[in-house]
């Protein structure tokens, strides 16, 4: 069990563990006004959890958070960590072992922020474990161009998508998705500082918001110690921030 600042979630079962991309986007992504989510692929919920948690840190009490994902041991996991985690009396947290392309013939505009931690490496080696492989490999499980697709249908008139991707997997997913969405915010993510951008956390909309918001982060200095920058934008989460 992962023990964060107000809850703990189960993802021994799930098919991506807990780490700094999915908890880095929880932080990043805006929820001022926010009523519904949707996480694509959410493995454990951990995305989905920790927005709820902003949520409820902003004072939204009557929200919803959907994820889904079709690894039926994460769903599984979903559900266990729902009955643990200290939601409002008004919040509805709904998990469903379901693709994202079945989930979109039954849903359309209906969501203000849509968040994803996708598979990737495309064009790499695939490891011998299935659940790692459906959570790494866009290929076949998840194809970038289906993504974009999808969320563009999904997403309401005024509604945000954001996700988190390696840098060169991000700048395919810009290509792809410019044809269907407006990027209006990317972040670029630097390990440490003598390191190139590993990271990016790319945001759309369904139209354009004018200027793009561009900023980096840099994740530990030079000693290897959390940078203060990284430490604000997690502090809601980790118990030693």
């Amino acid at each position: 069990m992962f023990q964060f600042k107000h809850f703990a979630l189960h993802h021994e079962q799930s098919s991506l563990k807990i780490g700094t991309d999915s908890v880095l986007l929880a932080s990043v992504v805006p929820v001022a006004g926010i009523h519904n989510v949707l996480d694509i692929g959410c493995g454990c919920g951990v995305i989905g959890f920790c927005i709820a948690n902003r949520l409820q840190q902003h004072g939204i009490d009557n929200y919803s958070v959907t994820g889904i994902d079709i690894d039926r041991a994460s769903i599984a996991e979903c559900h266990r960590n729902a009955t643990l985690f200290p939601k409002t009396e008004n919040a509805v947290l709904l998990f469903e072992e379901i693709s994202l392309q079945n989930f979109t013939k039954l849903h359309q505009s209906e969501y203000q922020l849509i968040v994803c931690n996708p598979p990737y490496f495309g064009n790499s080696l695939k490891p011998e474990d299935k659940k790692r492989l459906q959570s790494r490999h866009r290929d076949d499980t998840l194809p970038f161009e289906t993504l974009a697709e999808c969320t563009s249908n999904l997403l309401a008139d005024d509604g945000l998508f954001y996700l988190i991707l390696p840098y060169s997997e991000a700048i395919a997913f810009e290509e792809i998705a410019s044809g269907r969405l407006h990027l209006c915010e990317k972040m670029e993510i630097r390990p440490v500082p003598d390191k190139p951008v590993n990271r990016c956390i790319l945001g759309f909309g369904r139209q354009s918001a004018g200027n793009l918001k561009r900023t980096t982060l840099t994740i530990r200095d030079n000693r290897r110690e959390y940078t203060p920058e990284y430490r604000e934008l997690t502090h809601d989460f980790y118990l030693d921030f």
